[in-house]
């Protein structure tokens, strides 16, 4: 075992957990699920994504600080370390909104979500929130002088 990252019996777990479809293709996992459709593994005694163990097995290597792994093939749930790279967060989240996963294209207030109508932040549970600049700005408007006069009393 000395050398290697993982003791055996966890990479025997592991590689028990997902359907090796050959190189080109993406090994579906089919053990426990977390949320947003990425697999969950249990190792060095946590709970982690099962992409990033398949990507730190492959690698031999523990993920950089300031790093993720990203999949390029746009499946959550594949562990094929193939299809994974690293990247910052800021890179996986460019790569969504190019890819276009958010399908909704106005706000609820039918403005549009345009590059410059748009602002978008990670919120500290992963997720990507987009908020319409238009609506902030109308909001701030109607809002904030009420609050300052109730703030003054």
């Amino acid at each position: 075992m000395k050398g290697q990252l993982f003791d055996e019996r966890t990479v025997a777990r592991f590689k028990a957990k997902y359907i090796d479809r050959g190189p080109n293709f993406c090994w579906l996992w089919t053990g426990a699920y977390a949320r947003y459709g990425h697999g969950s593994f249990r190792f060095n005694g946590r709970t982690g994504s099962a992409h990033r163990f398949a990507w730190m097995l492959a690698n031999q290597q523990l993920i950089p600080d300031g790093q993720v792994v990203r999949h390029w093939c746009d499946t959550p749930a594949c562990v094929n370390p193939d299809h994974l790279e690293l990247g910052t967060q800021q890179d996986n989240v460019n790569d969504m909104l190019e890819r276009t996963y958010i399908p909704v294209e106005t706000c609820k207030r039918g403005h549009p979500f345009t590059p410059e109508n748009t602002a978008t932040f990670l919120k500290p549970n992963g997720r990507i929130q987009r908020n319409c600049k238009t609506c902030q700005k109308s909001y701030k408007q109607m809002y904030q002088p009420m609050y300052r006069k109730s703030k003054r009393k």
